[in-house]
């Protein structure tokens, strides 16, 4: 199945989901210690469906990404935060996140400042400091991200290492 959504957290473990399930890998020796999980009663609040992208934005903080709205989530207490959940209304991407369209198809944390959101063939650079998009973007995929799918990645991976992993359908490319 593909990897619909995919997330590195501080404690080293890479969460790969898809559909109702996630799967648990170390990151850094990309051993699975868990598979087919559901999400539902493991990940508590969030939809019993992989979202569109997740992001680890630092600071405790995760964000996962519904078509066009978001939940923040934390990690240390393990849940959503309470200012997302009914009977408020689930934020919308788009005024919230300066610049960015709705839906994604992935976002990935450089480690720089930067968030990099993949929408279809274009990418977008988020600044984090000023919360928005760089200006001259988006740009298009190919010629600037060489080796990677040109339209519809899935997700990536990177936890300011070596290495990021892209995710297409049932491939991925390092």
């Amino acid at each position: 199945m593909p990897v619909t959504s995919a997330l590195v957290l501080p404690n080293g473990k890479a969460y790969l989901f898809q559909g109702s399930v996630y799967s648990r890998y170390d990151f850094r020796t990309g051993v699975a210690e868990a598979t087919d999980v559901p999400i539902i009663g493991n990940w508590r609040d969030l939809p019993g469906n992989a979202a569109d992208a997740a992001l680890y934005w630092g600071f405790g903080k995760a964000y996962f990404f519904y078509g066009d709205e978001y939940l923040r989530y934390d990690v240390t207490g393990d849940k959503v935060d309470p200012e997302y959940l009914p009977p408020n209304v689930r934020p919308k991407v788009a005024p919230n996140w300066g610049g960015l369209p709705a839906p994604l198809d992935a976002v990935v944390n450089w480690g720089n400042g930067k968030l990099y959101w993949f929408a279809g063939p274009q990418y977008y650079r988020y600044d984090i400091s000023l919360e928005s998009v760089d200006p001259g973007y988006p740009l298009p995929i190919t010629g600037n991200w060489p080796g990677v799918w040109p339209n519809g990645i899935d997700d990536v991976l990177y936890q300011w290492g070596r290495y990021a992993y892209f995710f297409q359908d049932d491939q991925y490319v390092r």
